[in-house]
């Protein structure tokens, strides 16, 4: 059994969010709980997380970029909490070194990975995640590529940082391209997404 939590950051990704859960809904047993809410309120997702003794849980996030690689206004606050820096109290770990190597944390005792004041400690909880990311490559007008790895630099980014802080990635991220549309890469991605939920915490 698991707690599926979907959040989303934007117009687009709202709606995106709810197809989603919609069809993982009947892909699932129904032992599975699913909820959608807005990113916004990802530390009190996280919050009721940490308050849990009984199922562990699976955030599934739908980040939209929006002009100049900027994240919706919608998915600002998570994405900024998410990739700030940070530091380990008791060592010289740092997001930013993990990050430029392309690899997770690495613990150095009871105080990592990276101490965050505000409760999002991946590395810690049984989580796992995965990160949808939508775009739109009309709003890329200045430059020659025009793909959807070209308009998701804000799920990009997000999906980095949450395996930089050691959040156990689900599946690869899906990377939507709105001018092409969304089902082309979503629905093949859900069906992925729905079989190793199954896979992990289905008994």
């Amino acid at each position: 059994m698991c707690d599926l939590v979907v959040m989303h950051g934007g117009e687009a990704a709202c709606e995106v969010a709810r197809h989603l859960a919609k069809q993982v809904r009947a892909m699932v047993p129904k032992s599975f709980a699913i909820k959608t809410v807005a990113m916004n309120d990802h530390l009190d997702v996280w919050a009721a997380v940490l308050a849990s003794t009984t199922k562990p849980a699976c955030f599934l996030y739908v980040a939209q970029t929006v002009e100049n690689d900027a994240p919706a206004e919608e998915a600002g606050k998570a994405i900024r909490h998410y990739t700030k820096p940070r530091s380990c109290k008791f060592c010289s770990n740092t997001t930013a070194a993990a990050a430029a190597k392309n690899q997770h944390y690495e613990r150095c005792g009871a105080g990592c990975p990276y101490v965050d004041e505000e409760g999002a400690q991946f590395g810690a909880l049984d989580v796992a995640y995965a990160v949808v990311c939508i775009g739109d490559t009309n709003l890329l007008l200045d430059r020659q590529t025009t793909t959807a790895k070209d308009c998701n630099a804000a799920g990009q980014k997000l999906d980095k940082a949450l395996g930089v802080l050691g959040g156990t990635c689900l599946i690869e991220r899906c990377e939507a391209n709105e001018a092409e549309g969304l089902e082309l890469a979503i629905d093949p991605w859900t069906e992925r997404f729905a079989a190793a939920l199954k896979a992990k915490y289905a008994s």
